[in-house]
C-alpha cells in the first residue's frame, strides 16, 4: 500500500495511488482476518482429527491462545518462529514425499495419463477444457505461494538487507520451492498413489497418499499441517496488523489481534472447505488486481533498480 500510494506519486498518479492503496489494505485486511488464518485453523484441525479425536473445544482455544502468545510479540517474535519451523518441516516433508515417489516409480506412467486424461475429457471440455485447468492451476498457485498478490512483500520489507533487489532475488525463490517443488511432489505423491480415486477432500487426501506407502507418517504429517498452518496464520497476523496500521494509525493495535486471535478460533468451526476456498480465492483476486496495476506501472522503476543494482554490485563480483 505504501508502494502504491508513494511510487504512483511520484509518476503523477497520486489519486490513483491513494485510491489502489487503500483498496488494497481493505482487502488485505479482510484476507488476514478470513482466509489467511480461518482456512489455516479448518485443515489443521481435520488433519489432527485424523489421528487423535481432540474436542473442538480444547483444540479451537488452544491453537488461538498460540497464535495471541506469537502475535503478541511482534515481527521478531514471527520471524524468530517461523524461521524455526518452515525449513524443517519442509525437510521432513521432502524427504517423505521422496521416499513414496521412489517406492511408487511404475506408476508414474499412470499419474501422467490420470493428468492428461483431466484435461482432455469431455468433463474438461465443459468447465473450459486446456483453458480451465489453467485457470484452476492459477487460482491454486496463488493460494499456495501468493506470487502477485502484494502481501509477502510486507515481509520482505522488514528484512535487513543492503540492497532491496537483493531482497527480491530471495522472494524469487519462494514460488520456485514452493509451487514448482513442493506442491508439484504433492501431486505426484495423490497421482502415484491413487489416493485421489478414494472420494476424499482437502488434506484428506494427502494424508491417505502417505498412509499407503508410510504407515506411520500420517502422523507426522498432521503434526506438520498443524505447524504450516501455525505459522502461515502469524504471518498473515503480521500482514493484516500493517493494513490496520495504514488504514487508521497505530491505534488500537491490540484489537486488531484479538479480532485475529478470535478469528483464528473461530476457523476451526468452518468445516465448509469449498465455501472458504472460494472466499480465499476472491479475497485474493481482489487483492491482485490493484497489486498488478501497480507494478506494471511502476516496472520501469523495478527495471532501472535491478541494472544499477547489477551493474554496481552483482558485475564487480558482489553476488546476489
Amino acid at each position: 500500500m505504501y508502494y502504491l500510494r508513494d511510487g504512483l506519486a511520484e509518476i503523477g498518479r497520486p489519486r490513483l495511488g491513494r485510491y489502489l492503496s487503500f483498496t488494497f489494505a481493505m482487502l488485505c485486511l479482510l484476507s488476514a482476518l478470513g482466509s489467511g488464518c480461518m482456512f489455516q485453523t479448518t485443515q489443521a484441525y481435520i488433519a489432527i482429527q485424523t489421528i487423535a479425536p481432540v474436542p473442538i473445544w480444547i483444540f479451537g482455544p488452544a491453537v488461538a491462545g498460540l497464535v495471541g502468545i506469537v502475535i503478541l510479540g511482534g515481527i521478531r517474535r514471527v520471524g524468530s518462529v517461523a524461521s524455526m519451523l518452515v525449513p524443517l518441516m519442509s525437510g521432513i516433508y521432502l524427504l517423505a514425499a521422496g521416499w513414496v515417489l521412489l517406492h511408487n516409480f511404475g506408476a508414474f506412467p499412470q499419474a501422467f495419463s490420470a493428468i492428461a486424461q483431466g484435461v482432455m475429457s469431455p468433463a474438461a471440455a465443459v468447465s473450459g477444457g486446456a483453458i480451465g485447468v489453467m485457470v484452476q492451476g492459477l487460482r491454486r498457485a496463488a493460494f499456495s505461494n501468493e506470487a502477485g498478490l502484494g502481501s509477502s512483500a510486507m515481509a520482505h520489507v522488514a528484512a535487513r538487507t543492503t540492497y532491496s533487489v537483493r531482497e527480491g532475488f530471495v522472494a524469487l525463490l519462494e514460488p520456485m520451492i514452493d509451487t514448482v517443488l513442493i506442491c508439484n511432489l504433492t501431486a505426484f505423491v495423490i497421482l502415484t498413489t491413487g489416493s485421489h480415486t478414494l472420494g476424499l477432500s482437502g488434506i484428506e487426501i494427502t494424508i491417505a497418499a502417505f498412509r499407503s506407502n508410510l504407515s506411520w507418517f500420517p502422523s507426522i504429517l498432521a503434526i506438520a499441517t498443524m505447524l504450516f498452518a501455525f505459522s502461515t496464520a502469524i504471518a498473515w497476523s503480521y500482514y493484516g496488523e500493517q493494513c490496520w496500521s495504514y488504514l487508521i494509525g497505530g491505534r488500537w493495535i491490540r484489537l486488531y489481534r484479538m479480532l485475529f486471535v478470535v478469528a483464528t478460533f473461530l476457523g476451526c468451526f468452518g468445516q465448509d472447505l469449498v465455501t472458504i476456498v472460494d472466499f480465499s480465492d476472491m479475497m485474493f483476486f481482489a487483492m491482485a488486481f490493484p497489486n498488478v496495476i501497480g507494478c506494471v506501472l511502476l516496472s520501469g522503476k523495478v527495471s532501472r533498480d535491478l541494472r544499477h543494482y547489477w551493474t554496481n554490485n552483482a558485475l564487480s563480483g558482489h553476488r546476489p
